[in-house]
């Protein structure tokens, strides 16, 4: 599941030193995670009727620490390269979502508190982010070809217009009396949201700027060491974010009818018990977020006289949730047209996962995919990720 799309890792189908243009595009989904099945988040997102056998499914994965995250990026870029220059400019469309949360959080708010009575639920490390974004980004790629080694490096500035924005975290426990006579809360919650109005492609909710950058080196026909950066960045949210803010340690112990025959006078019993004030802080102000950068390097060994490819390396997301994640990866050339390649991570969103890969080239079209998650192919929609990555591009 490394995000690596053609543009940001930048092994173009040219070789180094070679005059080019190329023009090309890249699409990558992916939802991945631990706990949540592919058929549960097709079933809540749809708004459909979630039946015990759906949540079964999801409880009999959970542990103590869920993870869930979200990927769907579409990019577009042209670059242009003449003697040991060259240039760079594109536009990219992203929207991620990455979050955690307890198994007590899930059961809560899918069944209620009532089937604990005499527990303590944890609401601790509840953690989503979600962001969407676009991006226009340009630059420039150096180059260097000696017979013992070479380098490239692309660095690309970024304009970045924010769209959307959803930002929620909590810690705190619920108890529920055995007689279901009382609660005890204690929550602190923070929340930040984009304008709830305008959230369509062509909103502009904030604006910001990053920086993505390659870096390749090696010996020819030997090895290639890369490291790379895309969207490292921030954006600023605008003055109609709204912002929000409870820390509470409540204690209710339920609701008295004073009259019978009016039932509007009401006595809520237990308001006097409150253990801290409740701070409950609604405004709208702005707000600087940092974008999900991706992050990584890999070690490539060429083996078998230029026909097997042996690498290494680890991948980073920084959204608060995403754990560092390494791989191993072998790719095998069939000749000069075609390759395939299996890749095993683990880290990230879920515990492991394998990855396919191919690319073809036909005259000077160059096409790529990428088959996310095979471990759960045979899982018939209770698997808990799904993904896939396509990429195109012409030399002329």
């Amino acid at each position: 599941m490394a995000h690596i799309t053609m543009a940001q890792q930048f092994i173009l189908p040219v070789k180094i030193d070679t005059n080019y243009s190329f023009v090309g595009s890249s699409w990558e989904y992916y939802s991945a995670g631990n706990a949540i099945t592919n058929k549960f988040a097709k079933a809540y997102l749809q708004n459909e009727f979630i039946d015990s056998t759906l949540k079964a499914e999801v409880v009999k994965n959970q542990n103590d620490n869920n993870m869930i995250g979200f990927h769907n990026e579409v990019d577009f870029y042209y670059c242009q390269k003449k003697s040991k220059i060259g240039w760079i400019a594109g536009l990219r469309f992203v929207s991620h979502a990455g979050g955690n949360f307890t198994d007590d959080l899930f059961n809560l708010y899918f069944n209620g508190n009532s089937p604990y009575k005499g527990d303590t639920l944890s609401l601790e490390n509840f953690v989503f982010n979600y962001t969407t974004y676009q991006t226009i980004y340009g630059g420039v790629i150096f180059e260097k070809n000696r017979e013992t080694n070479f380098w490239r490096l692309a660095v690309m500035p970024q304009y970045v217009k924010g769209q959307r924005l959803n930002n929620i975290t909590n810690t705190g426990s619920l108890y529920t009396a055995p007689d279901i006579s009382y609660i005890n809360l204690d929550m602190d919650l923070k929340g930040y949201s984009s304008d709830s109005i305008k959230k369509k492609l062509d909103a502009f909710n904030g604006h910001g700027a990053g920086l993505s950058f390659n870096f390749q080196f090696g010996k020819p026909n030997n090895y290639t060491v890369t490291v790379f950066a895309t969207d490292a960045g921030f954006v600023k949210w605008n003055n109609n974010t709204y912002s929000l803010q409870i820390d509470t340690s409540y204690y209710y112990d339920g609701i008295e009818i004073q009259n019978l025959l009016d039932s509007i006078s009401l006595q809520v019993n237990g308001t006097e018990n409150y253990k801290s004030s409740l701070i409950n802080y609604r405004n709208q102000k702005g707000y600087t977020t940092m974008m999900p950068a991706r992050i990584g390097m890999s070690i490539d060994k060429w083996l078998l006289s230029e026909k097997l490819v042996a690498g290494i390396g680890f991948h980073y997301i920084a959204d608060q949730v995403f754990t560092p994640q390494v791989h191993l990866r072998v790719s095998y050339h069939f000749n000069n047209n075609f390759s395939l390649a299996v890749a095993g991570y683990k880290g990230g969103y879920k515990p492991y996962n394998i990855d396919l890969s191919a690319n073809y080239q036909v005259r000077n079209w160059f096409f790529g995919a990428n088959a996310r998650f095979l471990e759960e192919i045979f899982q018939f929609g209770n698997g808990t990720a799904q993904g896939i990555a396509l990429r195109a591009g012409l030399r002329f």
